[in-house]
């Protein structure tokens, strides 16, 4: 019950803030830039099963090239 109090404390307390609508204009912000990163970087790497699929064939290739 402590808990939930101190929430609604913290919440009451933002709330009488006069930056609140800039605070959330900036959460807002970060939250799309490291959505961008995450992005990103998914992208950079090919996904794992892409990687062993692409493995796999680069095998058969070169086992048909063998015979």
């Amino acid at each position: 019950m402590s808990t939930i109090s101190s929430a609604a404390g913290t919440l009451q307390q933002l709330l009488r803030r006069s930056d609140g609508p800039e605070i959330a204009r900036d959460a807002q912000q970060d939250l799309v830039a490291r959505g961008r990163i995450v992005l990103d970087r998914a992208a950079a790497s090919p996904a794992p099963l892409e990687a062993l699929a692409q493995q796999a064939l680069a095998r058969q290739a070169a086992s048909v090239g063998d015979v």
